[in-house]
């Protein structure tokens, strides 16, 4: 029931994130909100909140010219190298353990067309720059309680 955490999207001019507390089995284009990363600072359009993944997803766009889409689960991906420690939603650290994921298990190519990688004890996270490659991948269930 929780497999979707937030989602994302960059058009031309902003990164369209999930509105914040939103129940996921409903969620459609009313519930994206336009935000953007101005002097190291998040911001978003109109009074609904964004998730509070924003500020890593909206600099993982920033490090990854090709990713068009991210889609964060709270369930892995198969096959998917993991980062090194649990970090908790939205914290800036997902940000440098995501990086150092993509320097390790993808030669530190900041410009391929999709990524996946697991959250230590959280999820995992997609990344894509069409929807299509982001089908191809394959969840499996995390078993609770987690040894980590």
């Amino acid at each position: 029931t929780r497999f979707l955490g937030n989602a994302s999207f960059r058009d031309k001019e902003y990164i369209y994130m999930s509105e914040r507390d939103v129940d996921k089995s409903l969620i459609d284009e009313n519930h994206f909100i336009a935000t953007y990363l101005k002097d190291e600072k998040a911001y978003y359009l109109g009074d609904k909140k964004p998730s509070k993944d924003t500020v890593v997803q909206l600099n993982l766009y920033n490090e990854l010219p090709n990713i068009n889409y991210i889609v964060h689960s709270h369930c892995y991906a198969q096959n998917a190298p993991f980062t090194s420690i649990p970090v908790p939603c939205g914290a800036l650290e997902e940000i440098t353990e995501m990086m150092e994921v993509i320097k390790n298990d993808y030669r530190g190519d900041k410009n391929l067309d999709y990524y996946v990688i697991n959250l230590k004890g959280h999820g995992c996270l997609i990344l894509g720059k069409t929807l299509e490659l982001m089908k191809q991948t394959k969840f499996i269930t995390r078993h609770l309680p987690e040894t980590l």
